[in-house]
């Protein structure tokens, strides 16, 4: 199933107040799968629970580090490069509890 994914990057800067975390939203068209029992089994015994596996071209990665999908925030917790394809795997797990509040809101200004 192709939908849509928002991908996330943070963007630090230093500024007279202190570090200022921005980020840059993008979103790209993806294919959505189901992740393998295999992955689903070694990102569990990482401490992840792999909810997706979203497939992209590897020009609309940007080295981001969480998504949005259906309004839930996700981190990217392994990529692989498909040489063969051109396309570039995301491996996503849900932000739970306070792992979501980890993560401050963007600022008006951080829209790009």
């Amino acid at each position: 199933m192709v939908d849509e994914l928002v991908l996330i990057k943070s963007i630090y800067s230093d500024t007279p107040a202190g570090r200022r975390r921005d980020e840059r939203r993008r979103t790209v068209l993806v294919e959505v799968g189901s992740p393998s029992r295999a992955e689903w089994g070694t990102a569990g015994q990482a401490g992840f629970q792999s909810d997706f596996v979203m497939r992209t071209p590897v020009e609309n990665y940007d080295r981001e580090e969480m998504a949005a999908y259906h309004d839930e925030l996700f981190s990217i917790y392994r990529t692989y490069l498909n040489d063969a394809t051109g396309e570039v795997e995301l491996y996503l797990s849900r932000k739970r509890g306070a792992d979501v509040w980890a993560i401050p809101a963007p600022t008006r200004e951080a829209v790009l």
